[in-house]
């Protein structure tokens, strides 16, 4: 290792691994530091007992960029790409699983809401001047537009399954930007939804699916890794750095050992908490802002059971609870039915998720408790007939996904503006949370870096 750099990134979840990637294919001199001892950060993919279990995300939506990386990396013949409109979705309410609207045809037939409630949001949905005049809460926004009973039965589960928050008490602007954005620019809902969809890269099209790798998405993190090692990069683990002074055009940074970097510039991708320690002592104003930043608890239970013992057979994804319904689960992924390989012949593997906003005290349960609650939510929603499990693996995280409250956006924007030009952030408590977003994040600040490196 040498002393002097053109880009350092701090911390390797996927975010870094991309920004440390995209840097070094552009043939910058990159040095990656991670205090852990492997990189990937949240992704951790794992076989126990013949199931294939991830204890932090389980897959993701492709997006035209995502499936270009996944090519470069070599990684297409490992690739599992199901497409999602084979795969029903549900809503757990009343007492049972209602097939979850996913096209205007389809949310006519749906039993959720009633025939009326159906026609206000229409109308709703092609109003014109309903541009919030500034941020609030996303629940606020669409009790005010669409009544209370869509948000409840519809919006507060997806909220709390796919962030884990309140949709009550989180800030529309940062939580559903794209969407946010689409409707201040065009003032109408149904543009907004438009102005959502990633852009067509090319005539053919390609149904979005559900993607993860024939080993998990640890597969994609570590293929990042070693083609980032390939192209020139360095990579330190076990390592913690600090910012150390510097001059006008390279920042200094300590390393644990002792040795004291230079580089051009300075990619921060860390956890906002562990950020906030990193630049307390240079910049304590920006570290608050990084410091404030609140995430939800959440538990990741693992079942693995024999296909007999579960009545519910159907194909789906899975499905998403509205709250006060008789279960305490925020949903359930039917991994099995979207990735069989990932468990055994003749079984069913089940990821279930607890706590949230909704429910944060789970955390806090006993592992007899989590169990507990697992087999009386199964028996209510798929017909679980009992018996033993052939897996049961439960993964605690006291900081699971980060929650926006109103102003964030703002507040974090400003924290960054206050950083000298060299140092960047970049994270999911910034621009989005789901592995797409990160891996197009990640090119975009690398094309950045590399501009003002020039």
């Amino acid at each position: 290792m040498t002393g002097k750099y053109d880009a350092t990134v701090l911390g390797s979840g996927i975010s870094g691994l991309s920004v440390a990637y995209h840097l070094a294919k552009a043939g910058q001199k990159t040095l990656l530091i991670e205090k852990a001892p492997r990189t990937g950060g949240v992704i951790h993919s794992r076989w126990q007992n013949g199931f294939l279990l991830e204890d932090g995300p389980n897959s993701f939506v492709s997006s035209p960029l995502a499936m270009e990386l996944i090519r470069e990396l070599g990684l297409e013949d490992a690739t599992r790409h199901e497409r999602l409109r084979d795969y029903d979705r549900f809503i757990w309410y009343g007492g049972a699983l209602h097939k979850a609207p996913i096209s205007p045809f389809a949310f006519m037939f749906s039993e959720i809401l009633p025939f009326g409630m159906k026609l206000k949001l229409f109308r709703a949905a092609i109003k014109k001047g309903i541009a919030p005049q500034q941020d609030l809460e996303i629940g606020k926004f669409f009790r005010q537009l669409i009544g209370g009973l869509p948000v409840d039965r519809l919006l507060k589960p997806m909220l709390a399954g796919i962030y884990a928050a309140d949709a009550d008490r989180v800030s529309f602007s940062a939580t559903l930007p794209k969407l946010y954005d689409g409707i201040q620019a065009h003032g109408s809902l149904i543009k907004g939804l438009k102005a959502m969809r990633a852009p067509r890269t090319s005539k053919k099209k390609t149904p979005k699916g559900l993607v993860s790798f024939d080993q998990g998405l640890s597969q994609l993190a570590q293929q990042l890794t070693m083609k980032f090692l390939e192209r020139g990069g360095e990579l330190l683990l076990n390592t913690e750095a600090r910012l150390s002074g510097g001059t006008e055009s390279e920042i200094a940074l300590r390393l644990g050992d002792g040795e004291r970097i230079f580089t051009g510039s300075l990619a921060l991708a860390l956890p906002a908490w562990t950020l906030a320690e990193f630049l307390l002592t240079g910049y304590p104003q920006a570290a608050q802002a990084f410091a404030e930043v609140e995430y939800a608890r959440l538990n990741i239970v693992h079942v693995g059971l024999r296909e007999e013992q579960l009545r519910n057979r159907d194909k789906g994804f899975g499905f998403l609870a509205v709250a006060d319904e008789g279960i305490r689960a925020l949903g359930v992924i039917w991994t099995d039915r979207i990735f069989p390989c990932f468990a055994p012949e003749g079984h069913r593997l089940l990821t279930c998720f607890y706590g949230g906003e909704k429910d944060p005290s789970a955390v806090e349960w006993s592992d007899a408790e989590v169990l507990d609650h697992v087999r009386r939510d199964l028996e209510k929603t798929m017909g679980y007939a009992g018996g033993d499990f052939a897996l049961f693996n439960l993964t605690r995280w006291e900081r699971a996904l980060p929650v926006f409250r109103v102003g964030h956006r703002e507040r974090l924007r400003a924290a960054c503006e206050s950083l000298p030009p060299g140092i960047r952030i970049i994270g999911n408590y910034i621009d989005g949370i789901s592995i797409p977003d990160r891996l197009q994040a990640g090119q975009r600040l690398a094309i950045d870096l590399c501009r003002d490196a020039s």
